[in-house]
């Protein structure tokens, strides 16, 4: 149960400091906040059976009710199961297999529901219960109804005393309903590799690499929207005013370290993490649409850590920690966007967030057992 125990009041928003600012309920001059809460019920069973040979195969059910409030859908209900199969060859092998799939329905989706309730009952009655700002047509994709299929591997190796190797796999599918303004489908899929090796019993050595790709589908249509109206916007139609975005994202992450106790008072952690991603689009539009290309979005991400631990009495631990970052984009909706790039909009006018920083801490751990 998620409550955060606000007042609902009402307000007079300041417009600007030129005009009469005004104060008629009907006329949508008074707004009501909404404090967004909910309360979710969550019920799961799980079985299982052990099988010769070091297998075991297990399954479960589940369900999750969520209740929203001031959100177009007000309750939504998600039911599915998995199938499990594990193996355990002794200490040297051990892994398993997943399967999961949960349809999520809702309630109603009635799109102006949020926005009804941020206003007093006279502006309802003044205008009617069919006013609305947004697109009706969107559809917000963690209330939505969706579909999902998801599949996971893992694998453990011990390969020696001191050697251990781990791989993850994954895949993920999100489907939603087709027609509909909003995302429609969302796919993702990950692999990730951890290297272990303890040469000696105060020096650990650890090596990762890991990739991820996602692919995203949105559709939508050009609709002015933003001011109160009461008259449905036209149906979408690909060939006319819809547009469609497909997104393909990749990243890969890679990183090394080290956990060394060089005495029983005395220890040292060294990590370093590197991450490039790169986002590309493919933009179809209707004939009624200037659409142009998109240019990709790319990321790089460089992080060194050191930490350096010291026992100084049996209950107090100092530390000492320098970590460096670098983080450097190119974004299209940013770069050479100045503040009067469009005649009819003023824009930020800032940069790709790229920074480099260094940091330095100093700490001190007191144990009161």
């Amino acid at each position: 149960d998620r409550d955060n125990r606000t007042d609902r009041l009402l307000w007079a928003p300041v417009l600007n400091d030129v005009v009469d600012q005004g104060e008629d309920p009907a006329a949508g001059d008074i707004f009501i906040n909404r404090p967004l809460g909910s309360t979710s019920r969550k019920l799961e069973l799980d079985g299982g059976y052990r099988l010769p040979g070091g297998w075991k195969l297990s399954a479960g059910l589940e369900q999750e009710k969520v209740q929203r409030q001031f959100l177009p859908v007000a309750e939504t209900d998600e039911r599915g199961g998995h199938l499990k199969l594990q193996y355990r060859a002794g200490v040297a092998l051990n892994g398993w297999l997943k399967w999961r799939r949960t349809h999520r329905d809702g309630d109603d989706y009635i799109h102006n529901a949020g926005y009804l309730a941020g206003f007093p009952q006279a502006f309802i009655d003044a205008n009617g219960t069919g006013v609305f700002v947004n697109d009706p047509a969107m559809r917000q994709y963690f209330i939505a109804n969706r579909e999902r299929d998801q599949q996971d591997l893992l694998l453990n190796w011990t390969v020696s005393a001191a050697t251990t190797v781990s791989l993850k796999l994954g895949r993920r599918l999100d489907s939603y309903d087709e027609g509909y303004s909003g995302l429609s489908r969302l796919r993702g899929r990950n692999a990730n590799l951890d290297l272990g090796y303890n040469p000696a019993p105060d020096l650990g050595l650890f090596a990762y690499l890991g990739r991820a790709w996602q692919e995203g589908r949105q559709a939508g249509y050009q609709w002015l929207g933003f001011q109160p109206q009461t008259t449905l916007p036209p149906l979408r139609d690909n060939s006319v005013n819809g547009w469609q975005v497909d997104t393909d994202s990749r990243s890969t992450t890679l990183g090394a370290g080290l956990h060394w106790s060089a005495s029983p008072r005395l220890g040292l952690d060294l990590e370093y993490a590197w991450t490039r991603s790169e986002t590309g689009y493919g933009f179809e539009a209707g004939s009624s649409l200037d659409a142009a290309p998109l240019p990709d979005l790319t990321l790089l991400w460089r992080d060194i850590s050191s930490r350096l631990r010291y026992r100084w009495r049996e209950n107090i631990a100092l530390g000492l920690q320098y970590r460096y970052r670098d983080y450097n984009t190119r974004d299209f909706a940013l770069d050479g966007v100045a503040v009067d790039t469009d005649p009819s909009v003023l824009f930020a006018g800032v940069q790709s967030p790229d920074f480099r920083g260094n940091s330095l801490a100093l700490s001190v751990t007191y144990d009161f057992q």
